[in-house]
């Protein structure tokens, strides 16, 4: 398959934001199309971290998000590097709703997060859209308004953060660092954890078809930043 019939559904995307914006008589930048990405449901696609299922299925994790942030970006010219940080899921407790987080206190359960640095004429930023707007009320670390200047709140706890060298590898790396920092238990409990988030998620944010989600975003964007 050719370059341009894999990017297909990235570019509609890009032009669908950019219509969106237009009609609306709202400028299209990065912080349009980046909230965008971040409003995407959190949940897990049929093909996991895998930016198209995240774009057919209008739902994806921190790494799904990334990766596509990550081709979106490349459409647009912006150079991005992605990133990967492991963490405790104890560590996190400050971050996240205790009572998501509470049941897995205490059961030394390794997460690793995915996050985006971009280059912009402000300097290099880190990009985190793994919580869309509606969580924000539930105490999870979203941003809510960007000035293109500053950095994003990311999802996990202070720690060292390492660049993925071939993207593409993402999902063999992560799967790797998961087996070796946890027990079977651990990762047992990990994945339920994972699926409680995304119950949370559903329960508690509207299930918007792709067009109404990015004009509730974009509805937001005008409300904090008039023009």
């Amino acid at each position: 398959m050719r370059t341009a019939d894999i990017d297909a559904p990235i570019r509609e995307f890009v032009d669908d934001v950019a219509s969106a914006c237009h009609a609306n008589g709202q400028s299209c930048g990065l912080r349009e199309v980046l909230f965008c990405i971040r409003d995407i449901p959190y949940g897990r696609p049929t093909a996991p971290r895998e930016p198209l299922a995240v774009l057919a299925e209008w739902k994806g994790t921190c790494s799904g998000k990334h990766l596509l942030a990550s081709r979106v970006l490349g459409i647009m010219r912006v150079k991005t590097r992605l990133y990967y940080q492991p963490y405790r899921l104890d560590d996190a407790c400050e971050d996240l709703p205790l009572d998501v987080v509470q049941p897995y206190v205490g059961h030394g359960i390794w997460d690793v997060h995915n996050f985006l640095e971009i280059d912009t004429a402000a300097g290099p930023l880190k990009v985190d859209l793994t919580w869309s707007r509606e969580l924000a009320g539930f105490g999870f670390p979203t941003t809510l308004a960007w000035d293109g200047a500053s950095h994003f709140r990311i999802a996990a706890p202070s720690g060292q953060a390492l660049p993925v060298t071939h993207p593409a590898e993402l999902n063999d790396t992560k799967e790797a660092l998961l087996q070796r920092l946890n027990s079977p238990a651990a990762r047992t409990l990990r994945e339920r954890y994972i699926e409680d988030l995304a119950e949370f998620a559903t329960c508690h944010c509207p299930l918007l078809a792709r067009e109404d989600s990015m004009e509730g975003t974009l509805a937001d964007i005008r409300e904090r930043h008039p023009r």
